[in-house]
């Protein structure tokens, strides 16, 4: 979910990638938290079929920037209840939900949300309150402006330097990822067309 349609847009076209919903649109806010949701809701029928208490298959996350402008639209409570359920019930299934605001107040991440998101992360806040709202102790407000953060691993409470990560590494990772969907593409092809072959010889 990508309100300002450019902190993510790298990301968009990659195979990763099931869903991305850029710009001011809560129509396609919902429908991406949705399908999250039925993803999750699937998962949680084969774990039971299966007799599993956790998800074996691949990592889920949901990536929302942005959280204020989401939060304070015209589907901000239905958002926010989506938002509730995933971060409540995800764990098991291997779906994980990333909130970004640079609103870090107590109304734009209420306490419900907050309790089930047990690592946090955050770079520097304008004051300690801040600070207490995303890493329940003091010490962002001391962060340069930019280039440096503070991690918090689930049910710890030492804060870890988070490294920064250059636009260019962005691009290069990106880069590398798209070199191997084209990759892979052009192996299909090559492996269609040996069979075409062969069923024509």
């Amino acid at each position: 979910v990508d309100p300002k349609r450019v902190e993510l847009a790298q990301y968009r076209n990659l195979p990763h990638t099931l869903a991305h919903a850029a710009g001011y649109s809560p129509e396609s806010w919902i429908s991406a938290l949705s399908k999250a949701i039925r993803i999750m809701d699937e998962r949680y029928s084969r774990m039971e079929a299966a007799g599993l208490r956790m998800y074996t298959g691949a990592d889920l996350f949901i990536i929302v920037d942005e959280w204020a402008s989401v939060y304070k639209s015209e589907v901000g409570k239905q958002a926010y209840k989506m938002i509730l359920r995933l971060t409540s019930e995800g764990r098991a299934a291997r779906v994980h939900v990333i909130l970004a605001t640079q609103v870090p107040k107590a109304n734009i991440i209420p306490t419900e949300i907050r309790e089930n998101m047990t690592a946090r992360f955050a770079l520097h806040t304008a004051n300690s309150i801040q600070s207490r709202v995303i890493m329940d102790q003091n010490g962002c407000e001391t962060l340069p402006r930019y280039g440096q953060g503070f991690y918090v691993k689930p049910e710890g409470t030492e804060l870890y330097n988070i490294p920064y990560t250059t636009e260019a590494e962005i691009e290069s990772n990106v880069a590398w990822w798209r070199d191997q969907v084209a990759q892979s593409q052009r192996n299909r092809k090559r492996s269609h067309s040996q069979k075409r072959r062969t069923v024509t010889a």
